[in-house]
């Protein structure tokens, strides 16, 4: 029962402290019966540990979880599997932790953890014109709630912006933009100690120059990038990549990667369903590429593809 004059804040941070623990606790246990034991465990296993979080307001977690069942099919599953439980143990322990760091730094925890910042206090954060160009769109869906992703970046500024709304029951979202289409307009970006997530100011105006922004050639260079993003916000999800002058490549055993023009090579997710769309789009040359960076594999949204972007999620 809450107590009288407790605020809804207050409440739910206590909400997420006692699921917190539980996951705490978890974990523990699965240091003690290891990965082996952990990867027999059926759906509904999942489902409830998943639910669990997502009653305990920490949807970004429960995400997390729900990841894990198909960590386990995939060929690196000790490696992935690894990775999304280090993440929820980075958290966790974060969020326990969280009156000794910074202020910005555990903005960006509660957000890993799936607090979403009110927009109003993003409006009150200067505003950012430039011309926008969409490079990458991606729907998903966790129980009966839609999400969509855009992926922007600024002519100027260079920037990367990241636009994530929620609906319930529902894919009207509010935002309407789809890669390859570019805008003028401010976006107001979340308090962040390494800023992306932004929202759009309502009145923005087409603008059809901007196509072709400049990405990196060599996978040395966004792993340089993603370092120093991680060095200030550990709990970063997803990282940006736009690559120019990379190649498909299908190994023999049917995984796809890509190569860079000093052929180093980076793995694709497993599960990216346009692999053969984007090898005939290629045809055995050079492309540029947007994705999202997982810190292990890259996840392709969008390929350049003629005079414009191309949507491959």
């Amino acid at each position: 029962m809450a107590k009288v004059g407790e605020s809804s804040s207050e409440r739910r941070i206590k909400t997420m402290e006692s699921g917190i623990l539980e996951l705490q606790i978890w974990l523990e246990d699965v240091v003690r019966i290891g990965l082996v034991e952990l990867s027999q465990r059926q759906g509904d296993y999942w489902s409830l540990k998943g639910k669990r979080m997502w009653d305990a307001k920490c949807k970004g977690l429960a995400n997390l979880i729900y990841m894990l069942p198909q960590a386990f099919r995939r060929p690196n599953w000790k490696e992935e599997a690894t990775d999304i439980l280090a993440k929820l143990h980075l958290a966790s322990t974060g969020f326990q932790n969280r009156d000794h760091l910074p202020d910005l730094l555990v903005e960006d925890l509660k957000t890993f953890i799936g607090v979403d910042q009110k927009k109003e206090l993003a409006r009150q954060q200067p505003a950012i014109a430039d011309q926008w160009l969409v490079l990458g769109k991606k729907l998903g869906k966790a129980d009966n709630v839609n999400s969509q992703t855009l992926w922007l970046k600024g002519r100027e500024t260079g920037r990367f912006a990241q636009i994530l709304e929620y609906k319930f029951g529902s894919d009207d979202f509010d935002t309407k933009l789809f890669p390859g289409q570019s805008i003028e307009a401010s976006l107001h970006f979340h308090a962040s100690n390494y800023p992306m997530r932004a929202i759009l100011q309502e009145e923005h105006a087409p603008f059809c120059g901007y196509q072709n922004p400049v990405g990196v050639e060599a996978f040395e260079q966004l792993l340089r990038d993603y370092s120093e993003a991680l060095g200030k916000n550990p709990f970063l999800y997803r990282y940006p990549a736009l690559f120019d002058n990379i190649k498909p490549l299908i190994s023999t055993d049917g995984n796809l990667f890509l190569v860079d023009q000093n052929q180093q090579i980076i793995p694709v997710w497993p599960r990216f369903a346009s692999q053969l769309e984007l090898m005939a789009i290629s045809g055995g040359n050079a492309i540029s590429l947007f994705g999202e960076w997982t810190g292990t594999q890259l996840i392709p949204l969008s390929v350049f593809e003629g005079e414009g972007w191309l949507s491959l999620a």
